[in-house]
């Protein structure tokens, strides 16, 4: 009787399963999974396996004999903020969208007014209407009292911007007719030639300053910038407020985002190289920069601009952190160690690579009850994605982990917690026992939910329900997931598949992103018609009647022992 271990040492997650072989009967004795440490292929890492494999032994009362790993490379999940190409709105800038606590609704189009300017009061600013600025400063009281004089000496007061966050308190004070917003940056505001502000009412969008035709009639532009108020309108489409000002003199609009990419020989700007990425299969990209510097050298790379999968989703323009490429590469191992030598130095057993990662995924996936022989198999990983035919596989940069990277810059969050919100739907806390879904539906928890959740979307997480604020819905929120989990591992997989066009269509889905129910309907969606996609049910021939069968993230594990022993000599 000799005891095999499998070794799958991933960039999240490490998996360890113990197979027993008897004559010619195999057993699963025993598995355990946990989380990788440091970066995979690190000696770190592979301590960590090794300590994996000893707890594993000491709970069942067993010892491993030969040890099995595959070649492990790394994968770098990285986010680069950048700021995407700069709309030419000319003399027109916009100073504040989407503030969360507005004064009043209404509109207005002024010359701008400061307060604390003690100046007199020329003829065009009692002509002309005004919009007051209200520095920090200046207490509510004060403000209101000061506004009531300028009225009552006959100047037009339209609107009001308050840097503070008193805005409520001034609307409820002067004049119903006068619009006001509040936290407004108002730094160089004074020196405008015009404000103009809007406020729409509850769950209504802008109609002046989204309005091209009434900006470019109302603010008094030259013909030559009809195009400046079309490209800034456009930016307000969706907005419930906003402040624009009109300068003087044009402003200078200079941009370099430095960072390039070399697709399949050529160079090529980041954003504008992100579309022919999708196209250009994989190890298309050999040379990344992402500050603009020296180039990195590697063996794949997929990006996914987030702009775009906020516009595919028809997601409010500015309700999310959108001004993001997200980026994961594929690398070289800069340790080169010997996986094998150094597990089998730390296990005290003989450990040997049995096989690459992808052909012990596919040999653990084609013990699934039911499964074809020729089926293709989708390994997604936390780094890769691993895409495997009879014949054939394709090793791709970005999955798992860069799915969290891009939720935690869509919603401002930290990538742990992208690491639950990604996974499933979402609630909106109204009340401590009530909720509404991605559905629209009210319903009720059985038990109050967290203070801290109320009035935020929450999903569960690792000690119960889990709050985190987006200016979304619950709906949206769940648009924007499908959008992106299509965007970042359905079209990373079909760019896989671009190279194998006569792949069979029965896909085995494995490793831990299998696990989201969502992910699976997903890639039913974005695969040619026709395909048929199941996740893995992993070992079912090597389990006891009664027993559970390792689920999806044990598939490389398994086939690493299953290769492994295909390659010894039989007794």
């Amino acid at each position: 009787m000799t005891i095999y271990a499998g070794i799958d040492v991933g960039n999240a997650t490490t998996e360890i399963v113990l197979v027993e072989r008897s004559n010619t009967e195999l057993k699963l004795v025993g598995h355990v999974r946990g989380l990788t440490r440091g970066k995979k292929g690190s000696r770190s890492s592979l301590q960590g396996a090794a300590s994996y494999v000893r707890r594993l032994e000491r709970s069942l009362g067993v010892k491993a004999d030969i040890g099995f790993v595959a070649p492990l490379q790394p994968v770098e999940t990285r986010s680069l903020k950048v700021e995407l190409p700069n709309i030419d709105t000319g003399r027109l800038e916009i100073l504040a969208r989407d503030v969360s606590t507005p004064g009043r609704a209404g509109k207005a189009l002024g010359r701008p007014f400061l307060l604390t300017k003690n100046e007199p009061i020329d003829d065009r600013a009692i002509n002309d209407p005004v919009i007051v600025i209200v520095p920090r400063s200046i207490g509510y009281r004060e403000a209101t009292k000061t506004i009531g004089t300028l009225t009552s000496s006959g100047i037009k007061v339209t609107g009001v911007v308050a840097e503070g966050d008193e805005g409520v308190l001034i609307a409820n004070r002067i004049d119903p007719a006068i619009a006001v917003l509040d936290q407004i940056k108002i730094d160089g505001l004074e020196d405008a030639a015009l404000i103009g502000m809007e406020v729409a009412g509850p769950g209504q969008s802008l109609s002046f300053l989204s309005d091209p035709l009434a900006l470019f009639s109302q603010c008094g532009l030259r013909d030559s910038e009809r195009d400046n108020a079309t490209a800034l309108a456009g930016q307000l489409l969706d907005a419930s407020n906003a402040v624009v000002v009109l300068h003087d003199v044009e402003r200078t609009n200079e941009q370099n985002l430095g960072a390039w990419l070399e697709i399949n020989g050529a160079h090529r700007d980041l954003i504008g190289g992100i579309e022919e990425l999708m196209r250009s299969g994989v190890g298309g990209v050999t040379k990344i920069s992402l500050d603009g510097t020296d180039a990195e050298v590697c063996e794949d790379a997929f990006g996914v601009d987030l702009a775009d999968v906020a516009r595919r989703a028809h997601i409010r323009l500015g309700s999310v952190e959108s001004g993001s490429v997200v980026f994961s590469t594929l690398e070289q191992d800069p340790e080169r160690l010997d996986h094998a030598a150094v597990l089998s130095e730390l296990l005290g057993i003989p450990v040997t690579v049995a096989a690459n990662e992808a052909q012990a995924a596919r040999a653990g996936a084609l013990t699934t009850p039911g499964a074809r022989h020729d089926a293709l198999v989708v390994d997604l990983g936390a780094g890769t994605i691993d895409v495997m035919t009879e014949s054939s596989s394709d090793t791709a940069a970005g999955a798992g982990e860069l799915l969290s990277a891009c939720v935690a810059e869509l919603l401002g969050v930290t990538r742990a917690a992208a690491d639950w919100i990604k996974r499933g739907p979402s609630v909106r806390v109204e009340a401590p026992l009530r909720y509404e879904t991605e559905s629209a539906e009210r319903a009720f928890f059985s038990d109050p939910a967290p203070a801290d959740t109320l009035g935020r979307l929450a999903c569960p997480g690792p000690i119960g329900l889990m709050g985190f604020d987006a200016p979304l819905s619950p709906s949206e929120w769940r648009a924007l997931r499908l959008s992106l989990k299509e965007r970042v591992i359905g079209a990373n997989v079909n760019r896989v598949l671009a190279s194998h066009p006569s792949a069979n269509t029965h896909v085995i889905v494995v490793g831990g992103p299998a696990g989201d129910d969502e992910l699976i309907a997903v890639l039913s969606r974005c695969l040619p018609d026709g395909a048929v996609v199941a996740r893995a049910n992993v070992g079912a021939d090597f389990v006891e009647q009664g027993q559970p069968t390792l689920d999806h993230r044990y598939a490389a594990a398994l086939g690493l022992v299953l290769l492994g022993l295909a390659s010894e000599p039989q007794p």
